[in-house]
């Protein structure tokens, strides 16, 4: 598990150091976004993995961090390309999963609002043949959401 660790900290290092090396690309480039979704996902699979092997504040320490991670790619997103859009709902229901992780119902149950919506806005227009998984998939968050 130790060198698991190691290897996902190096990882989240060069990701860091991709983004932080080069000052002339903005934070709302799609590949600096896609290295902070990246980042944001090694950190949350580290701290399920953390969680599992009952290092409590581990986890949550890891997944703070991707929550904070995860908020700042998408916002820097949004502020780039300010419409609704299915990855914006992708990303709205794992950061779900992320506060849902930490305990933090409040804020899970947000994001699964702002998914909902943004599903209103979009999945209309879906091509016929994914009209169905489309409506499905909300109404499954609607269901997770109804929990909350």
């Amino acid at each position: 598990f130790q060198a698991a660790v190691e290897v996902a900290m190096e990882a989240l290092a060069r990701c860091a150091g991709a983004v932080s090396s080069n000052k002339e690309v903005a934070s709302s480039h799609h590949e600096v976004i896609g290295l902070a979704k990246a980042a944001a996902t090694l950190r949350v699979v580290l701290g399920d993995g953390l969680a599992a092997a009952a290092k409590k504040e581990l986890a949550e320490d890891m997944w703070g961090r991707a929550a904070v991670e995860m908020q700042e790619a998408m916002a820097a997103e949004q502020a780039a390309l300010d419409i609704p859009r299915d990855g914006r709902i992708a990303d709205l229901i794992g950061l779900s999963g992320i506060y849902q992780r930490m305990k933090r119902p409040q804020d899970a149950k947000n994001c699964l609002q702002d998914a909902v919506h943004g599903m209103r806005a979009v999945y209309w227009a879906c091509a016929p043949d994914q009209r169905a998984s489309s409506e499905e998939m909300q109404r499954g968050v609607e269901a997770a959401l109804a929990e909350l």
